[in-house]
């Protein structure tokens, strides 16, 4: 399935609406980009103005415990 450009302001009005982010939170997926929750996720950081935390490669148990230790994601 494809996603659409509109996607881009679903996502971010979800992020804002729903979970009442603002352009002071910082957004963290574990999954990568290929996957439509890690799209949505930058795509709506990116429009709202807030952090996007990332990953360099596959999620861990022990990375994703370093990632939420050190970044502190909202």
């Amino acid at each position: 399935m494809e996603h659409r450009h509109s996607n881009v302001g679903i996502c971010a009005q979800y992020y804002e609406q729903v979970l009442s982010c603002t352009h002071m939170d910082r957004l963290f997926a574990t999954s990568r980009f290929h996957f439509a929750y890690a799209i949505g996720n930058m795509f709506a950081a990116l429009r709202i103005g807030a952090s996007n935390i990332l990953l360099e490669r596959w999620a861990t148990s022990p990375s994703v415990a370093e990632t939420v230790e050190r970044f502190k994601p909202t």
